[in-house]
């Protein structure tokens, strides 16, 4: 990459085009007419879930998550294509998709909490006889999860504005790992985050999975663990990987092939088994209102309208805000509410707003905790 000191970056990775290949096309050129069609199918795949469980929405604080994980792999295919596609670019538009995957994990981790507080629901005589499965005596364990998990969307949040704002005024460097450029530091607290808030979910997952096992919990947890760990992975390659200074040996390979084109075509590739892998995972017959769910199912457009709209989630931040520093006990039973029917009791479609009374060994009551509303 040519000689540097510590304090300066080296010179930008050559634009040298490259020559075309035997079949008549540039390996940009390829790359790019292969990562397309993944782009679209990827797409496609992704969309037909997401209408399918918009179509049978019958567990709003559910699905509404379930929807926003389900485009995972169409977020990251888009976003690398045009990655892929404008070289020049490129450096602005990969940091975009790893800022949603951010949010993506909150949103599983929310899911899993809907999915232990799901009271069992046992039929007996007619009868419906429900059991909580999350109770108060979780709060604090859950408060130290919502604040690890939660924590990633904002220093992600922060390090993405870090990023662009950096590359723009010529302080990144990616092609440097001195202290003295912002890349370094921004990869490694990025990646100090993202542990924390992944084990966060692992640990809450152990801890609970004996009450979401109807829900398949470890197919959805591996399948986006999947997709974080390999981008991860290959983020960490092709950061660090040395990338030479010209055109290879017959011309046909440019260094911004290696740096740019080869892993976002490999994200694009990849996201087609993803969105296909989340028809498993991530299905819609268990939302069937002749399934789990007697009540009638919402209305698409509104059904859509709910998914998109972001006011759950900021208020899942500003709940994390509010447990890291006011240092006050608050439920974490809530999460969103069920929309279960409870002995007779119905809660409300898009989230129930009740309270819980944690009580001492002696059966005494000692706090009331209210869950957010949703």
């Amino acid at each position: 990459m040519g000689s540097f000191t510590e304090r300066s970056c080296p010179k930008p990775i050559s634009r040298v085009p490259a020559k075309d290949l035997s079949i008549g096309v540039t390996l940009h050129e390829l790359l790019i007419y292969i990562a397309a069609p993944c782009t679209i199918i990827t797409g496609f795949f992704s969309l037909v879930l997401v209408f399918k469980h918009l179509c049978r929405y019958t567990k709003p604080t559910e699905q509404r998550q379930i929807v926003r994980l389900i485009i995972t792999p169409a977020i990251f295919a888009v976003f690398s294509l045009l990655a892929l596609i404008f070289y020049d670019e490129n450096e602005y538009i990969t940091p975009l998709p790893d800022l949603y995957e951010a949010f993506a994990l909150a949103c599983l981790f929310i899911l899993f909490t809907h999915y232990a507080q799901e009271p069992t629901t046992i039929h007996h005589n007619g009868n419906v006889e429900t059991t909580k499965n999350l109770d108060s005596g979780h709060v604090e364990g859950l408060q130290k999860a919502w604040v690890a998990v939660f924590q990633y969307p904002v220093v992600k949040t922060i390090l993405t504005i870090a990023t662009e704002a950096s590359l723009a005024t010529g302080k990144y460097c990616a092609s440097s790992r001195s202290v003295h450029f912002a890349h370094i530091w921004i990869v490694v607290i990025g990646d100090i985050s993202l542990v924390v808030c992944f084990l966060a979910i692992l640990e809450f997952y152990k801890t609970q999975k004996a009450h979401m096992t109807v829900h398949k919990p470890l197919l959805k947890l591996l399948s986006f663990k999947l997709i974080v760990f390999i981008i991860f992975v290959q983020n960490l390659v092709f950061n660090f990987i040395s990338i030479p200074d010209g055109l290879s040996a017959d011309d046909t390979v440019a260094p911004r092939d290696i740096k740019y084109g080869l892993p976002a075509f490999l994200v694009c590739v990849e996201m087609v088994f993803f969105s296909l892998f989340f028809f498993f995972s991530f299905g819609s017959r268990i939302y069937h209102p002749s399934k789990r769910h007697p009540e009638p199912r919402e209305h698409f457009l509104v059904a859509l309208f709910h998914v998109l709209n972001p006011a759950d989630v900021i208020r899942d931040i500003a709940k994390m805000f509010s447990m890291a520093f006011s240092g006050q006990k608050k439920s974490s039973g809530g999460f969103g509410g069920s929309s279960s029917r409870h002995g007779g009791h119905r809660s409300s479609r898009h989230g129930h707003h009740p309270r819980y009374e944690h009580r001492s060994g002696h059966g005494h009551r000692m706090r009331q905790y209210e869950a957010p509303r949703y």
